[in-house]
């Protein structure tokens, strides 16, 4: 019987226990003698982002201004977050398998990073929406796809929307970008993800907070199977 609930998943702070672009400034920045300067306001926007105190697409082109990146540092990244997955989504992972078509992850992190580290841990295909880097012929990043709708406010609840799904909708992470889905009604519940992150603006907006995915598959099991 095919399950009466779909699952989206935000990456960042919720399926690994960091974020993406604060990880890849520590790589990036490793001989700049401001490094620590930057990694701060690199954060910084990224909480204002995920608090829902700046728009999306304005905290992604002020953290990518701060850093000059190439495919090189790309592939570094990854490597560093193979090694950062929650502990209890790895626990957890015949649950995953098992639902794997009722499974999308959600992020305005990076689809090439995401499908990479989630291959290197599972032998199923994952269900993944983010954004696309943009690279010149020498390889340097350039940016993101902006016709990618991950790459702007209300991303998240615009690809929830196009995707017509036919049951009820809950929604893991731990920011404000994720709450809004179901703010905006696309989803019938929000999971606020606290283990690596609190945010009190979304803890408070949750219809519950959990601390690991055994309790997000406790509450899907207490409504659904």
């Amino acid at each position: 019987m095919k399950p009466q609930f779909y699952l989206i998943l935000d990456f960042d702070s919720t399926i690994v226990g960091l974020e993406t672009l604060e990880c890849l400034a520590e790589i990036v920045l490793s001989d700049n003698p401001n490094k620590k300067q930057i990694i701060d306001e690199i954060s910084s926007y990224t909480n204002l982002a995920m608090g829902g105190k700046i728009s999306f697409d304005k905290s992604l082109e002020y953290r990518f201004n701060l850093m000059d990146v190439n495919k090189n540092h790309i592939t570094e990244l990854i490597d560093n977050i193979k090694n950062s997955f929650d502990d209890s989504f790895i626990k957890n992972l015949d649950f995953f398998e098992k639902y794997n078509s009722n499974i999308y992850i959600v992020s305005g992190g990076f689809k090439n990073i995401i499908e990479s580290v989630m291959q290197s841990k599972t032998n199923f295909k994952w269900n993944v929406f983010a954004n696309d880097f943009i690279f010149n012929n020498s390889g340097k990043l350039i940016g993101v796809d902006s016709k990618n709708p991950l790459s702007h406010s209300l991303g998240k609840v615009n690809v929830i929307k196009s995707l017509n799904l036919d049951h009820d909708i809950i929604v893991v992470g731990d920011g404000y970008t994720d709450y809004e889905i179901r703010k905006y009604n696309e989803a019938k519940y929000f999971l606020a993800y606290t283990k690596h992150v609190q945010r009190d603006n979304v803890i408070s907006n949750s219809d519950q907070s959990c601390s690991n995915f055994n309790q997000v598959i406790d509450f899907i099991k207490s409504k659904y199977c």
